[in-house]
């Protein structure tokens, strides 16, 4: 083994098994951390060693790599998003553990750095090609690998009162031990003590912090990635005209005999200035929670899973199950809240096979309907009839009749130039309002819209100057146009048309809509006043390149993948396989590591040591306080040569030092050295070290 260069610092026993043992308390892996422990600091009482070479770092450092790849690829899999990748930090101690095994079961005690860097190690090696003398930079990797378990440690949100006061003790342990290893009194550190403490805090806190941040940024990111971001069941904005981007991401797939004309994610009762809420005071509620208790689930056990329905008089229905009336749906909601409302169809009365061990549903009175303790991963089915009462329930005149308070006047003046009079037909005032979008207006996301100049609400701009914009425009002055002329009306938000796929109804971003609900002849009915041809213009740019179709595929068959694995006899199956495959790479590796094992640990040391009678030197006794200033012997170095280089210090006294040689070659190999003498010398020279 080689000795130790100078700058070259390891961590003292047992500093690492303390950190993974402190890493496994935090974070609940205490077995894996106990494991881990064994075998690093085992290399202290075994023997055995490998000749690993910069090869032998490359690849462990590779393997690092893989493992964290799987690791990434399985939170992923386990229905934990993109944001679950950074359940990596907490698992540091393991993905690094390759580089540290190679490090303490190997004849070197460093490795290169360009190790971790592939440009730096290939220009390495062109150099060496040519012939050039190279001098990379070399590490020991316990330090940066006990920095990596504190960390891991302290990606926790809420540590135990015990955490800080121990992270703050290992920092210290790390500190002190660096210092002791580079020849500084840390006696005169101890002033450190509070800095230590204020970074241990520090440490924790911002990990903490940054664990939280980068996860709700994650999920906040490709919360608006997608189109499905008006996914709310409260309020709803008008997004500027002419600046209006569809995702044309799958976010839906339906399962049913025939396609749905439109899923409704949630409906508005008020508007003002641009912005439609559900106005659930005015409705008699104190809450949003409470509107949706206003019609309390009522679960009827089944063979698939279980029925939720929410009117006692529904039961009937659901006694029928009735397969026609059925609709499949499944999709992805990556945001991280409990409770999220997902489309219905129709007149929709129960859902089942709900995916999820505590999921349950809920429907607000103005028909939405939401899962609470909900998985990433929706799936569920919805039971509809054509003949059945919507849960809208009947409309509220003060609140389905509010009149814009914002846009008042110009509604107003449209309904008279339609000439919309209470009273009249329900459908000729429907039909009035629709041809007059369909005839007068143009349906258009993205256009020059020539600059709002602010003066007129973007209502009102739509409506008397640009005749053109997208569905959220159309459907809300639909909506106040029928209110004007007396019939009670909502906004709605959600998807219309979808695209046939392989075995199922494909909804994208693209499909995203806003429509009108009225209230006609004792029912609710979609009223959609968006000139037809807003579906040609829509699926223009359902057109995915390469790379886009590749990522869809691939989402849709994780979607598929996670349910087929719900199912307890294919998990059974994919664990036996795993299993199987784990430990043949297992028993790879312990294979491959016996064969090629040594137990050459002091190989040199022999090889290079006198055979004859020896005489124990009290200079060897300097030894080991001398390493820490002038670094180890090298194979094959005269100790002699080795320890005059404390001469060179300037605290020490160079006479004194090649006293102390000559006396001891004197004693060694001529045998008439006065003992006495280099033990006082060896004393002094002890004395002066210490002082430093």
């Amino acid at each position: 083994m080689l000795k130790s260069d100078p700058k070259i610092i390891r961590p003292p026993w047992l500093l690492a098994g303390g950190a993974l043992l402190f890493w496994g308390l935090s974070t609940g892996n205490l077995i894996v951390a106990i494991f881990l422990a064994i075998l690093l600091e085992g290399c202290r009482f075994v023997k055995l060693r490998w000749d690993f070479d910069e090869n032998a770092h490359v690849k462990a450092f590779q393997f690092s790599i893989l493992l964290m790849a799987l690791w990434v690829a399985l939170s992923w899999i386990e229905d934990e998003g993109r944001a679950g990748s950074l359940n990596v930090i907490r698992w540091l101690p393991l993905i690094a553990f390759p580089v540290e095994f190679v490090q303490r079961y190997g004849k070197l005690d460093r490795m290169n750095l360009n190790a971790f860097f592939y440009f730096s190690r290939r220009r390495m090696n062109i150099d060496r090609k040519e012939g050039k003398e190279v001098h990379p930079i070399q590490v020991n990797s316990g330090y940066p690998y006990i920095l990596g378990v504190l960390t891991a440690a302290a990606s926790v949100k809420e540590g135990a009162d015990y955490y800080w006061p121990i992270l703050c003790l290992f920092i210290v342990l790390v500190l002190f031990s660096v210092l002791r290893q580079r020849g500084l009194r840390w006696v005169s550190s101890l002033w450190l003590i509070p800095g230590i403490m204020l970074l241990s805090w520090g440490l924790q806190w911002s990990m903490s912090t940054v664990y939280v941040w980068a996860k709700s940024r994650l999920e906040w990111g490709m919360l608006r990635s997608t189109s499905s971001g008006f996914l709310n069941d409260w309020h709803s904005h008008l997004s500027e005209l002419g600046s209006v981007r569809l995702n044309p991401k799958i976010e839906w797939r339906l399962w049913s005999e025939k396609a749905p004309d439109y899923l409704r994610v949630a409906s508005f009762n008020s508007y003002n200035d641009g912005r439609w809420t559900y106005n659930f005071k005015a409705d008699g509620f104190e809450s949003l929670d409470d509107a949706y208790l206003a019609n309390p689930p009522i679960e009827l056990d089944g063979e698939a899973g279980g029925v939720t329905y929410f009117r006692p008089e529904d039961s009937s229905l659901v006694l029928k199950d009735r397969t026609s009336d059925k609709v499949f749906i499944r999709g992805t909601i990556t945001h991280n809240q409990v409770s999220t409302v997902v489309p219905t169809v129709g007149d929709f009365y129960a859902v089942s096979n709900m995916l999820g061990d505590d999921v349950y549903a809920e429907a607000s009175p103005m028909g939405a309907l939401r899962f609470v303790n909900r998985e990433m991963l929706i799936d569920y089915t919805l039971w509809s009839n054509e003949e059945h009462q919507s849960l809208e329930g009947r409309p509220k005149n003060d609140l389905d009749l509010e009149e814009s308070k914002s846009d008042a006047d110009v509604i107003a003046r449209l309904a008279d130039e339609l000439e919309l009079k209470r009273g009249e037909s329900s459908e000729e005032v429907i039909g009035r309002v629709v041809s007059h979008f369909s005839k007068n207006f143009e349906y258009g996301t993205e256009f020059d819209n020539g600059g709002y100049d602010g003066e007129q609400s973007q209502l009102e701009w739509f409506l008397t100057d640009l005749k053109k914009g997208h569905c959220e425009y159309f459907a809300t002055a639909t909506t106040l146009l029928l209110r004007e002329a007396g019939i009670p009306a909502r906004y709605c938000v959600g998807y219309a048309g979808v695209e046939r796929g392989s075995d199922c109804w494909n909804v994208r971003g693209t499909n995203a809509h806003a429509w009108t609900r009225a209230y006609v002849n004792g029912r609710w009915m979609n009223v959609d006043a968006t000139p037809p041809d807003w579906r040609g213009v829509t699926e223009e740019g359902v057109q995915l390149d390469p790379v886009e179709w590749l990522r869809e595929q691939i989402s849709l068959m994780r979607e598929d993948f996670f349910m087929w694995r719900r199912d307890e006899a294919n998990t059974q199956k994919l664990l036996f396989r795993g299993s199987i495959l784990a430990s043949l790479l297992i028993l790879w590796i312990v294979f491959r590591l016996w064969r090629n094992r040594s137990r050459s640990l002091e190989t040199y040391v022999y090889a290079n040591s006198w055979s004859g009678e020896t005489v124990r030197s009290p200079l060897l006794g300097l030894e080991k306080r001398a390493k820490i200033f002038i670094g180890g012997r090298k194979r094959g170095e005269p100790f002699g040569a080795w320890l005059s280089q404390l001469a060179d210090l300037d605290f020490v006294d160079a006479e004194l030092v090649e006293r102390a040689i000559r006396c001891h070659q004197s004693l060694r190999f001529d045998n008439d050295g006065d003992e006495s003498e280099l033990k006082a010398i060896v004393k002094e020279l002890k004395k002066q070290l210490r002082k430093r």
